[in-house]
């Protein structure tokens, strides 16, 4: 699958496009890989403390790309920012 034909994206780019175990930080493990998340204030907005791992993907218009609120294992990255 390729990152320009998958989107996650929001209506109110005042909000959050993905929250990662954003109510409770708990540890907890994700891999979002071949995707465009676009439309956000931030992309990705994590409070997890597990692994969080960002392949092949792009963000677009987005405030912040990525926000890791806990202690936290970012294992890969691999994006392209488009603001």
């Amino acid at each position: 699958v390729d990152q320009n034909s998958v989107f996650i994206q929001n209506a109110d780019i005042s909000a959050d496009v993905v929250k990662i175990c954003y109510s409770s930080g708990a540890e907890c493990d994700v891999t979002i890989q071949n995707v465009t998340i676009r439309n956000g204030r931030y992309g990705i907005y994590s409070k997890s403390t597990g692994a969080v791992n960002v392949l092949n993907s792009t963000f677009y218009h987005n405030g912040y790309a990525i926000l890791l609120k806990k202690k936290h294992f970012l294992n890969r990255l691999e994006v392209a920012c488009v603001y």
